[in-house]
Protein backbone atom coordinates (compact mmCIF):
# COMPACT_ATOMS: atom_id res chain seq x y z
CA UNK A 1 0.00 0.00 0.00
CA UNK A 2 1.19 3.04 -1.17
CA UNK A 3 0.99 6.34 1.20
CA UNK A 4 -1.80 8.13 -1.26
CA UNK A 5 -4.73 7.11 -0.85
CA UNK A 6 -6.37 4.83 -3.38
CA UNK A 7 -8.68 5.24 -6.31
CA UNK A 8 -11.96 4.75 -5.11
CA UNK A 9 -14.54 2.70 -5.23
CA UNK A 10 -12.07 -0.09 -5.01
CA UNK A 11 -12.53 -3.76 -4.20
CA UNK A 12 -10.53 -4.99 -1.20
CA UNK A 13 -10.42 -8.63 -0.38
CA UNK A 14 -14.67 -9.00 0.93
CA UNK A 15 -14.94 -4.78 1.28
CA UNK A 16 -15.70 -2.41 -1.05
CA UNK A 17 -14.00 0.81 -0.25
CA UNK A 18 -16.65 3.38 -1.17
CA UNK A 19 -15.16 6.57 0.54
CA UNK A 20 -11.91 8.50 1.95
CA UNK A 21 -12.45 9.30 6.14
CA UNK A 22 -9.30 10.51 6.98
CA UNK A 23 -5.45 9.79 6.85
CA UNK A 24 -2.87 9.86 10.08
CA UNK A 25 0.83 9.15 10.30
CA UNK A 26 0.43 5.45 9.82
CA UNK A 27 -3.03 4.27 7.85
CA UNK A 28 -5.57 5.69 6.07
CA UNK A 29 -9.14 5.12 7.27
CA UNK A 30 -11.85 4.58 4.15
CA UNK A 31 -15.49 4.20 4.46
CA UNK A 32 -15.99 0.65 3.01
CA UNK A 33 -18.79 -1.60 2.28
CA UNK A 34 -18.97 -6.26 4.00
CA UNK A 35 -20.21 -7.72 1.24
CA UNK A 36 -21.69 -11.49 1.85
CA UNK A 37 -24.07 -13.22 0.24
CA UNK A 38 -28.20 -12.58 -0.90
CA UNK A 39 -26.85 -9.02 -0.98
CA UNK A 40 -25.65 -8.96 2.00
CA UNK A 41 -24.29 -5.15 2.64
CA UNK A 42 -22.75 -3.56 6.35
CA UNK A 43 -20.69 0.07 6.59
CA UNK A 44 -17.26 -0.28 8.25
CA UNK A 45 -14.61 1.61 8.72
CA UNK A 46 -11.11 0.30 7.36
CA UNK A 47 -8.13 1.15 8.91
CA UNK A 48 -5.59 0.60 5.83
CA UNK A 49 -2.27 0.60 7.12
CA UNK A 50 1.29 1.90 5.51
CA UNK A 51 4.44 -0.08 4.32
CA UNK A 52 6.23 2.19 5.69
CA UNK A 53 4.34 1.48 9.41
CA UNK A 54 4.60 -1.98 8.97
CA UNK A 55 8.48 -2.08 8.32
CA UNK A 56 8.77 -0.21 11.38
CA UNK A 57 8.79 -2.93 14.16
CA UNK A 58 7.91 -0.41 16.71
CA UNK A 59 5.24 1.05 14.98
CA UNK A 60 3.98 -3.37 13.61
CA UNK A 61 4.03 -3.57 17.64
CA UNK A 62 1.86 -0.86 18.26
CA UNK A 63 -0.80 -1.60 15.80
CA UNK A 64 -0.71 -5.40 16.82
CA UNK A 65 -1.08 -4.32 20.59
CA UNK A 66 -4.08 -1.73 19.31
CA UNK A 67 -5.82 -4.63 17.30
CA UNK A 68 -5.30 -7.20 20.17
CA UNK A 69 -6.66 -4.68 23.19
CA UNK A 70 -9.33 -3.03 20.88
CA UNK A 71 -10.69 -6.61 19.97
CA UNK A 72 -11.51 -6.99 24.10
CA UNK A 73 -13.47 -3.98 24.63
CA UNK A 74 -16.76 -3.30 24.65
CA UNK A 75 -17.77 0.43 25.46
CA UNK A 76 -20.31 2.75 24.35
CA UNK A 77 -16.98 5.14 23.53
CA UNK A 78 -14.76 3.09 22.50
CA UNK A 79 -15.22 1.74 18.49
CA UNK A 80 -15.57 -2.23 18.16
CA UNK A 81 -12.88 -3.89 16.05
CA UNK A 82 -14.11 -6.57 14.04
CA UNK A 83 -11.05 -7.63 12.13
CA UNK A 84 -7.29 -7.68 11.86
CA UNK A 85 -5.71 -9.53 8.99
CA UNK A 86 -3.92 -8.77 6.05
CA UNK A 87 -4.42 -9.30 2.21
CA UNK A 88 -1.94 -9.28 -0.82
CA UNK A 89 0.40 -7.72 1.92
CA UNK A 90 -1.86 -5.12 3.07
CA UNK A 91 -2.32 -5.05 6.82
CA UNK A 92 -5.87 -4.00 7.65
CA UNK A 93 -8.01 -2.98 10.80
CA UNK A 94 -11.93 -3.52 10.18
CA UNK A 95 -13.62 -0.90 12.62
CA UNK A 96 -16.96 -0.02 13.62
CA UNK A 97 -18.28 3.31 11.61
CA UNK A 98 -20.32 5.65 13.80
CA UNK A 99 -21.69 8.60 11.62
CA UNK A 100 -21.57 11.79 12.58
CA UNK A 101 -19.50 14.67 13.50
CA UNK A 102 -16.06 14.45 14.59
CA UNK A 103 -14.35 16.36 17.20
CA UNK A 104 -13.04 18.97 14.80
CA UNK A 105 -15.90 19.20 12.85
CA UNK A 106 -17.50 20.82 16.18
CA UNK A 107 -14.77 22.67 17.19
CA UNK A 108 -14.22 24.63 13.31
CA UNK A 109 -18.27 24.94 13.90
CA UNK A 110 -17.68 27.27 16.64
CA UNK A 111 -14.70 28.90 15.83
CA UNK A 112 -15.76 29.73 12.17
CA UNK A 113 -18.68 31.92 14.24
CA UNK A 114 -15.87 33.59 16.69
CA UNK A 115 -17.39 31.48 19.88
CA UNK A 116 -16.13 29.00 21.98
CA UNK A 117 -17.68 25.82 22.88
CA UNK A 118 -19.82 26.08 25.63
CA UNK A 119 -18.28 24.61 29.28
CA UNK A 120 -21.26 22.23 29.34
CA UNK A 121 -20.26 20.51 25.79
CA UNK A 122 -16.29 20.72 26.50
CA UNK A 123 -16.89 19.05 29.99
CA UNK A 124 -19.17 16.15 28.54
CA UNK A 125 -16.89 15.35 25.69
CA UNK A 126 -14.21 14.63 28.34
CA UNK A 127 -16.09 13.33 30.67
CA UNK A 128 -17.07 10.55 27.66
CA UNK A 129 -13.29 10.43 26.82
CA UNK A 130 -12.07 10.27 30.26
CA UNK A 131 -15.36 6.61 30.72
CA UNK A 132 -13.59 5.29 27.50
CA UNK A 133 -9.89 4.84 28.92
CA UNK A 134 -10.94 4.56 32.10
CA UNK A 135 -12.94 0.93 30.98
CA UNK A 136 -9.89 0.26 28.54
CA UNK A 137 -7.52 0.83 31.92
CA UNK A 138 -9.41 -1.58 33.99
CA UNK A 139 -9.61 -4.08 31.19
CA UNK A 140 -5.47 -4.17 31.43
CA UNK A 141 -5.51 -4.42 35.34
CA UNK A 142 -5.28 -0.71 36.08
CA UNK A 143 -3.38 1.25 33.60
CA UNK A 144 -0.43 -0.66 32.23
CA UNK A 145 -1.82 -0.67 28.32
CA UNK A 146 1.34 -0.39 26.16
CA UNK A 147 -0.17 2.00 23.97
CA UNK A 148 -2.37 4.64 25.66
CA UNK A 149 -3.95 6.91 23.36
CA UNK A 150 -2.56 8.37 20.30
CA UNK A 151 -3.30 11.94 18.74
CA UNK A 152 -2.66 14.43 15.47
CA UNK A 153 -1.35 17.94 16.21
CA UNK A 154 -1.50 20.33 13.04
CA UNK A 155 -0.30 24.09 13.22
CA UNK A 156 0.73 26.63 10.84
CA UNK A 157 4.40 27.30 10.12
CA UNK A 158 5.62 29.78 7.38
CA UNK A 159 2.05 29.58 5.33
CA UNK A 160 2.16 25.89 5.17
CA UNK A 161 0.26 23.09 6.94
CA UNK A 162 2.03 20.69 9.17
CA UNK A 163 0.67 17.23 11.20
CA UNK A 164 2.62 15.52 13.52
CA UNK A 165 0.94 11.87 14.56
CA UNK A 166 2.03 11.24 18.46
CA UNK A 167 1.65 7.92 19.73
CA UNK A 168 1.75 7.50 23.82
CA UNK A 169 3.37 3.78 24.59
CA UNK A 170 2.75 4.55 28.67
CA UNK A 171 4.22 1.16 29.62
CA UNK A 172 5.80 0.45 32.88
CA UNK A 173 9.38 -0.41 31.07
CA UNK A 174 10.01 2.14 28.69
CA UNK A 175 7.38 4.63 28.27
CA UNK A 176 8.17 6.58 25.31
CA UNK A 177 6.03 9.43 22.49
CA UNK A 178 6.64 8.11 18.50
CA UNK A 179 6.49 11.40 16.79
CA UNK A 180 5.37 11.02 13.08
CA UNK A 181 5.60 13.54 10.22
CA UNK A 182 6.50 14.90 6.74
CA UNK A 183 9.29 17.54 6.65
CA UNK A 184 10.32 18.79 3.09
CA UNK A 185 9.67 16.06 1.57
CA UNK A 186 11.18 13.52 3.85
CA UNK A 187 9.33 11.11 6.93
CA UNK A 188 10.32 11.14 10.07
CA UNK A 189 9.48 8.73 12.52
CA UNK A 190 11.34 8.68 15.89
CA UNK A 191 10.93 7.76 19.53
CA UNK A 192 10.94 10.59 22.38
CA UNK A 193 11.90 8.68 25.88
CA UNK A 194 9.20 10.31 28.49
CA UNK A 195 9.64 10.22 32.72
CA UNK A 196 7.19 10.04 35.43
CA UNK A 197 6.86 11.91 38.90
CA UNK A 198 3.99 11.22 41.52
CA UNK A 199 1.92 14.29 41.00
CA UNK A 200 0.57 15.82 44.34
CA UNK A 201 -2.89 15.55 43.49
CA UNK A 202 -2.65 11.81 42.63
CA UNK A 203 -1.60 9.45 39.92
CA UNK A 204 1.52 10.41 38.10
CA UNK A 205 2.96 13.56 35.85
CA UNK A 206 4.49 13.00 32.51
CA UNK A 207 7.74 14.18 31.10
CA UNK A 208 9.49 14.08 27.97
CA UNK A 209 13.64 13.40 27.48
CA UNK A 210 14.84 15.60 25.27
CA UNK A 211 16.22 13.24 22.09
CA UNK A 212 18.26 15.76 20.39
CA UNK A 213 22.26 15.61 20.98
CA UNK A 214 25.04 19.03 21.09
CA UNK A 215 28.35 18.29 20.48
CA UNK A 216 28.15 14.55 20.31
CA UNK A 217 26.45 14.73 24.52
CA UNK A 218 23.01 13.25 24.41
CA UNK A 219 20.96 15.92 26.14
CA UNK A 220 18.23 13.74 27.86
CA UNK A 221 16.75 16.66 29.51
CA UNK A 222 13.52 16.51 31.61
CA UNK A 223 10.99 18.59 29.92
CA UNK A 224 6.83 19.40 29.83
CA UNK A 225 7.09 21.13 26.00
CA UNK A 226 9.11 20.25 23.45
CA UNK A 227 10.09 22.78 20.35
CA UNK A 228 10.54 22.33 16.72
CA UNK A 229 13.05 24.99 15.21
CA UNK A 230 14.28 23.07 12.38
CA UNK A 231 13.00 19.58 11.02
CA UNK A 232 13.16 17.96 14.81
CA UNK A 233 11.59 18.29 18.17
CA UNK A 234 13.47 18.95 21.30
CA UNK A 235 14.07 21.09 24.46
CA UNK A 236 14.34 24.88 24.38
CA UNK A 237 18.10 24.70 24.96
CA UNK A 238 18.68 22.45 22.32
CA UNK A 239 16.49 24.44 19.69
CA UNK A 240 19.34 27.54 20.62
CA UNK A 241 15.93 29.05 21.79
CA UNK A 242 15.69 31.73 24.83
CA UNK A 243 13.37 34.01 27.15
CA UNK A 244 14.90 37.94 25.98
CA UNK A 245 15.22 38.24 29.92
CA UNK A 246 17.30 35.07 29.98
CA UNK A 247 20.20 37.46 28.56
CA UNK A 248 19.22 40.30 30.17
CA UNK A 249 22.13 40.35 33.99
CA UNK A 250 21.23 41.23 37.11
CA UNK A 251 22.58 44.81 36.89
CA UNK A 252 20.51 45.35 33.71
CA UNK A 253 16.22 46.06 33.21
CA UNK A 254 15.14 43.48 35.96
CA UNK A 255 17.95 44.89 38.47
CA UNK A 256 16.31 48.53 37.72
CA UNK A 257 13.07 46.80 38.04
CA UNK A 258 13.41 45.81 41.30
CA UNK A 259 15.25 48.86 42.96
CA UNK A 260 11.74 50.63 41.50
CA UNK A 261 9.92 48.09 43.23
CA UNK A 262 12.22 48.51 46.63
CA UNK A 263 11.44 52.39 46.69
CA UNK A 264 7.68 52.23 46.13
CA UNK A 265 7.86 49.27 48.64
CA UNK A 266 9.68 51.78 51.28
CA UNK A 267 7.80 54.92 50.44
CA UNK A 268 4.52 52.73 50.78
CA UNK A 269 5.53 52.26 54.06
CA UNK A 270 6.53 55.56 55.52
CA UNK A 271 2.79 56.67 54.32
CA UNK A 272 1.32 53.81 56.75
CA UNK A 273 3.07 54.77 59.86
CA UNK A 274 1.15 56.52 62.11
CA UNK A 275 3.58 57.92 64.60
CA UNK A 276 6.45 59.90 62.25
CA UNK A 277 7.59 62.23 65.17
CA UNK A 278 8.33 62.20 68.55
CA UNK A 279 8.87 65.10 70.78
CA UNK A 280 9.37 67.35 67.61
CA UNK A 281 12.38 64.42 65.72
CA UNK A 282 11.36 62.00 63.52
CA UNK A 283 11.33 59.02 65.02
CA UNK A 284 13.85 56.07 64.31
CA UNK A 285 11.79 53.66 62.21
CA UNK A 286 10.96 56.56 60.35
CA UNK A 287 14.09 57.67 59.55
CA UNK A 288 15.18 54.10 59.01
CA UNK A 289 12.61 53.95 56.26
CA UNK A 290 13.43 57.18 54.33
CA UNK A 291 16.90 55.95 54.45
CA UNK A 292 16.13 52.94 52.57
CA UNK A 293 13.78 54.51 49.93
CA UNK A 294 16.18 57.18 49.16
CA UNK A 295 18.95 54.71 48.47
CA UNK A 296 17.00 52.67 46.51
CA UNK A 297 15.79 56.31 44.20
CA UNK A 298 19.78 57.31 44.29
CA UNK A 299 20.46 54.00 42.48
CA UNK A 300 18.11 54.35 39.81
Amino acid sequence: MQTQAMELPAVFGKYRLVGHLGKGGMAHVYLAELCGPFEFQKLVAIKLIDRRAVDSKSKMRALVNEAKVGGQLRHKNIVDIFEFDEIDGNWFIAMEYVEGWTLEDLVMKYTAHDRPIPESVAFDICYEVCDGLAHAHELKGGGNLEHDCMAELTWNESGEQRRVVVSLVLSDQNPHAMLSYDEYGRYWNYRVPMESVPCYFGGKRWYFRCPLAVNGVHCGARVAILYKNGEVFGCRTCQNLSYSLQNVTHTGTRADFYRVMQAMRWGGKINKLRTKYWKGRLTKRQRRRIENMERYQDKL
